[in-house]
């Protein structure tokens, strides 16, 4: 019995010392954005950011907010890279699968190959996305939370705008 509950006690011990996702480069998921200064995108709610603290693996920064509070929903990092992207992307999901104390799940599809680590009712996904150029690998912190809310406000957005007067 002994020999059994002092492992169980030592991961115990781990689990509560992982810490929460949150958020990373220093900006935190839930938090309101000032997109005034910030260049838009592709898709829509989604920035181009400069984060407080960058990390020396990725160039470039994405924000997507959620469509009316302007909530950080999901944070992004990414960098083209020619060799080994694969491996890459397995190194930098168990450092972040270490920090949380959460396991990795490998995700596989057609253009992408990657893991996911979840925690509560945040994800975080690192992926290696086939392109013609060469390869993109990508770390993208995502908040349940706040899409839930994105998806609410897209809604009352709609609604508010539909026009009912021929319905």
């Amino acid at each position: 019995m002994k020999k059994t509950l002092f492992p169980l006690v030592l991961l115990s011990a781990a689990a509560l010392a992982a810490e929460n996702i949150t958020g990373a480069f220093g900006l935190e998921l839930g938090a309101v954005q000032d997109i005034g200064k910030l260049k838009a995108a592709t898709n829509e709610n989604e920035y181009y950011i400069t984060p407080p603290s960058p990390n020396n693996l990725f160039s470039e920064y994405m924000i997507e907010v959620t469509p009316t509070s302007k909530k950080i929903m999901e944070i992004t990092g990414f960098i083209n890279v020619k060799d080994n992207c694969k491996k890459q992307a397995e190194a930098v999901a168990d450092a972040v699968s270490g920090k949380y104390g959460v396991k990795r799940e490998e995700i596989d599809s057609f253009t992408n190959f990657g893991f996911k680590i979840v925690k509560d009712d945040t994800q975080v996904r690192v992926v290696c996305v086939d392109g013609i150029m060469g390869d993109q690998l990508q770390i993208r912190y995502v908040s349940g939370k706040m899409q839930q809310l994105a998806d609410k406000e897209k809604y009352e957005q709609t609604k508010s705008q539909t026009d009912t007067s021929t319905l």
